[in-house]
């Protein structure tokens, strides 16, 4: 993602993921982080940063239609995102 422009680190675009156990305890799992992966390895190149948003929409939008959430407060401005990454696109296209 760095390669894209994407700081992974920037709390903007993170979010804490809860999955319910049988107890009906919340815990974390590696049910965002084994696609991400998958798909990484399937690609011939060093995806873009939109490539990389849009993947984790689709993802987002499978993880909550399978009946798993977010903790409370955690949540990403994809507008937002598109923004910046748009605005990165044109000042890198200006300064070319």
């Amino acid at each position: 993602m760095s390669k894209a422009g994407i700081n992974v680190d920037d709390p903007r675009w993170l979010r804490e993921v809860l999955i319910k156990d049988e107890s009906g305890s919340y815990i974390h799992q590696r049910k965002l982080t084994d696609p991400w992966q998958q798909w990484a390895r399937g690609l011939d190149h060093t995806p873009t940063a939109r490539e990389i948003i849009d993947f984790a929409q689709m993802l987002e939008s499978q993880y909550i239609l399978e009946g798993y959430g977010y903790r409370e407060g955690s949540t990403i401005d994809w507008k937002a995102l598109y923004m910046l990454l748009e605005q990165a696109q044109q000042a890198q296209q200006g300064g070319q």
